[in-house]
């Protein structure tokens, strides 16, 4: 507010002081949709309560302000909890692929991530899961256009887990809270 008072014109009580008041005092009051204090009634009559209030009134009036916006947020959260694990394949790692938590029901969401150096961390709600697991390998090298000496080169990679543990797959897992690691030993 100093910087714009000098700019607009340093006069102690003059009109440079009001304008540069004003600029500030407009700032401090606005909401990011344009809209001022006064266009919000609401807000207005619970702020001037909120300044009427004792020293003590007030504290509570935050803490029961506090309280709301944390069961609003759901402390308990989504009820879903982390799994992890390792995932190979004919007793190696598989590098890099995906792993999907279907539920059998049909009820709950699916989950799923990725597998990085044979390992993997999914959050999942709890029952029981039909697994679906994919594994990449990298083939060879191409570029993302054929044709174009510019386009950037990229793995090239194909899919080697046998349809039986993805698309076809017999692999199960019962979610329990109790339960935070889960290791697929898949075979060929």
């Amino acid at each position: 507010m100093v910087v714009a008072a000098s700019v607009l014109g340093d006069f102690p009580n003059g009109p440079g002081q009001r304008r540069a008041h004003g600029l500030a005092q407009h700032r401090s009051t606005g909401f990011a949709d344009g809209r001022q204090l006064a266009e919000r009634p609401f807000l207005r009559t619970a702020l001037s309560e909120l300044v009427t209030m004792d020293k003590y009134t007030r504290r509570i009036a935050i803490a029961g302000v506090q309280c709301a916006a944390l069961l609003l947020a759901g402390c308990g959260g989504d009820g879903r909890f982390d799994v992890a694990g390792q995932v190979t394949f004919d007793g190696k790692p598989i590098d890099q692929g995906t792993i999907d938590f279907v539920p059998a029901d049909g009820q709950s969401p699916t989950a799923g991530g990725l597998i990085q150096g044979g390992r993997y961390s999914v959050r999942v709600a709890p029952g029981k899961k039909r697994v679906e697991i994919q594994g990449y390998r990298e083939v060879g090298r191409g570029r993302v256009v054929e044709f174009d000496p510019d386009s950037p080169v990229v793995p090239i990679t194909e899919p080697f887990v046998p349809a039986q543990y993805n698309a076809a797959s017999t692999l199960t897992f019962d979610a329990q809270r109790s339960t935070e690691t889960a290791d697929f030993a898949l075979r060929p």
